[in-house]
């Protein structure tokens, strides 16, 4: 039925959003195989699978990862997860004048529709339905398929789940080189994620907070006024 789906979106949707989801959709995946190595051993391989399909939230996911493991509740998580989730009441206020199609689309753009599907429609040209659907399905399928890889591969691997978490951070800074335009931008995300890396590993109890530094320090250099 999930390939079916998907292939019908693939169909559906233009070439051009399909090669402009398929960078982001890579850095998902990656996301995915993290949080099926953070929360397969604790919840159970099939149980993160089932969490990243129903629920289908990066953010929401990690928090209640994080929350489970330090003895949080069910409230805690809860909250967690409708705070992180608040944003897309407005992003769904945005995209709804430019959604005017029956319900059963509706429901798949709103079940679709995360930060990149939203950005790649606000930004294209296209049918917003197409936009969110065509590279909404690449990213639902990135990420689980990730989360399956990260749950039963890493469960088993220590190396590999300290890879992959240090991989964490580093790649909130890989997914600013889809806006690259230049060089000078290139350069500055390159060492953006090798300074990232650097300092992950030197520092891991900020390793949080490093994505945040990296990029406040690169957009400082050589930025354009």
């Amino acid at each position: 039925m999930l390939g079916e789906l998907s292939v019908k979106c693939f169909r559906w949707a233009e070439r051009d959003i399909v090669l402009a989801a398929f960078s982001t959709g890579l850095a998902i995946a990656v996301y995915g195989v993290v949080f099926g190595v953070v929360a397969g051993p604790d919840w159970g391989s099939w149980h993160a699978i089932a969490a990243s399909a129903l629920v289908y939230s990066g953010s929401a996911q990690f928090a209640a990862a994080q929350l489970l493991a330090q003895g949080g509740g069910t409230g805690a998580v809860i909250s967690a997860a409708a705070i992180l989730n608040a944003r897309n009441v407005v992003l769904g206020a945005v995209l709804r004048s430019r959604v005017r199609t029956g319900i059963v689309r509706r429901a798949g753009v709103a079940f679709l529709t995360d930060d990149e599907s939203f950005g790649l429609a606000v930004a294209s040209a296209r049918p917003a339905v197409r936009v969110v659907l065509g590279a909404g399905a690449i990213f639902f399928v990135a990420w689980v398929g990730g989360t399956a890889i990260g749950a039963f591969v890493g469960a088993g691997s220590v190396l590999f789940a300290d890879a992959a978490t240090a991989m964490f951070p580093v790649l909130f800074v890989g997914l600013a080189a889809i806006s690259v335009e230049n060089r000078a931008g290139l350069s500055r995300t390159v060492a953006a994620g090798l300074g990232t890396l650097a300092l992950v590993y030197a520092l891991p109890s900020v390793r949080d907070f490093v994505p945040v530094v990296a990029a406040i320090a690169v957009s400082l250099v050589g930025g354009r006024r």
